[in-house]
C-alpha cells in the first residue's frame, strides 16, 4: 500500500478523535474542514479523479451534521 495513503487515513483518523473532543466552534469548524481536505485527498490517492466525488459528498455532509447546523455556514 501507497505510504501516502496510510498517512492520509492516519490524519483522517486522529482529526476525528479531535473533533468529537473539541468543545469550542472555532475549532470545531477548523478541524471540518480538515478532515474534508484529508478525506478528499485519501479519495484522490486512491482513485481517479472524478470516481469518487458522490461519496466525497455524502462523508461531508455527515461531517457537518455530526459538528451541528452552525458549522455548515464554513462551506456556503
Amino acid at each position: 500500500m501507497d505510504q501516502r495513503i496510510v498517512i492520509a487515513q492516519l490524519d483522517i483518523d486522529h482529526l476525528r478523535r479531535k473533533l468529537a473532543t473539541e468543545k469550542d466552534e472555532a475549532t470545531r469548524k477548523t478541524i471540518a474542514r480538515l478532515i474534508f481536505e484529508a478525506e478528499a485527498k485519501l479519495a484522490a490517492l486512491n482513485d481517479p479523479p472524478g470516481q469518487k466525488k458522490a461519496q466525497i459528498i455524502t462523508r461531508l455532509i455527515a461531517l457537518l451534521a455530526s459538528v451541528g447546523c452552525a458549522s455548515m455556514r464554513l462551506f456556503v
